[in-house]
């Protein structure tokens, strides 16, 4: 009897963990699947802004949570906790820069991608990317604060589009501005200002046009020769007056040193512009992480003017 008794006890403790193992192993569970690694842009100067993406999609049948891992050379970067119902999906997104010249390889759940690095490289603006300068000439100090606000279309090429306000208005009259730059150069095709000039409004407009090699990559000792046409037209009163103007000029990538402004201490290409004749009419110092073609500091060599960088905010 004692036997019968023990082997009921058993068969119904068998039977118990049969039925939740059952449960555990035949019931609902999620499961995740990663996939559209992303990197943007793929090539960047020092410092630059790297923006990863990944898709996450939950494709069980229950809710749950998995923890992803973002690898850059074998390296665990980033990791996030991402919680999914049944059948959702989710981008998940990180940013990183690096100092130092090389291909660097991200991972993610055995999806790879690579990003290149190199000093001097063309950089990418984003839409909001801000920078705040401080103007000096003939004694007067003006805040030029200027905003990547969009891109166009212009003389067939993709711009970034910038809208740039002057407070006090610069010479006493410009008070504002918007300038169309080449995604592939960072050159000015075209530029519109305006404001008033004895209390009557005006819009200067102006659009350039360039002969030459690209200045970016930069590199130490690169010598770049443009020929650079602009068409200048000013409206004031009811009256239009247009001027064509074409002049030579040379870019020389000089060296690479560390300036001070406001804004910080930041490693620089300074580039030189000389004119035809071989005169130093304009110094820019450039930097990667500000990715400003105006750099932290330019100087007109021939009136003294000045432009330093306060403030910036870039992505």
């Amino acid at each position: 009897m004692r036997r019968k008794k023990l082997l009921l006890v058993l068969v119904g403790v068998l039977v118990a963990s049969l039925a939740i193992v059952g449960v555990s192993c035949g019931g609902s569970k999620a499961k995740f699947e990663v996939s559209n690694l992303v990197i943007s842009p793929a090539e960047v100067g020092f410092e630059q802004t790297v923006t990863v993406t990944a898709d996450v999609e939950n494709v069980g049948d229950k809710e749950g949570t998995t923890t992803l891992e973002f690898k850059i050379d074998d390296t665990v970067e980033h990791s996030e906790e991402v919680t999914l119902a049944e059948g959702e999906s989710e981008m998940v997104t990180f940013t990183t820069t690096r100092d130092a010249e090389g291909t660097y390889t991200v991972e993610i759940n055995g999806l790879t991608a690579t990003f290149t690095v190199q000093e001097g490289a063309l950089p990418t603006l984003n839409l909001g990317d801000r920078w705040v300068y401080t103007i000096t000439t003939d004694g007067h100090r003006h805040t030029w604060t200027e905003e990547v606000t969009g891109e166009e279309m212009l003389a067939g090429r993709d711009c970034y589009v910038d809208d740039v306000s002057i407070d006090p208005p610069f010479a006493g009259i410009v008070s504002s501005a918007r300038g169309w730059f080449e995604k592939e150069t960072l050159m000015t095709l075209g530029l519109q200002m305006s404001g008033e000039f004895m209390g009557f409004p005006y819009v200067v407009s102006e659009d350039t046009s360039y002969e030459g090699p690209p200045l970016f990559p930069l590199e130490v000792g690169k010598q770049v020769e443009s020929t650079v046409t602009s068409t200048v037209t000013m409206t004031i009163m009811g009256e239009t007056e247009t001027e064509t103007e074409t002049s030579s000029s040379t870019l020389e990538v000089e060296k690479i040193e560390d300036i001070t402004v406001t804004a910080g201490t930041f490693r620089c290409f300074k580039i030189v512009r000389y004119d035809e004749y071989g005169t130093a009419v304009w110094t820019t110092w450039y930097s990667d992480k500000v990715k400003n073609s105006r750099g932290v500091k330019s100087i007109d060599n021939e009136t003294g003017e000045t432009m330093e960088l306060q403030s910036y905010s870039v992505r």
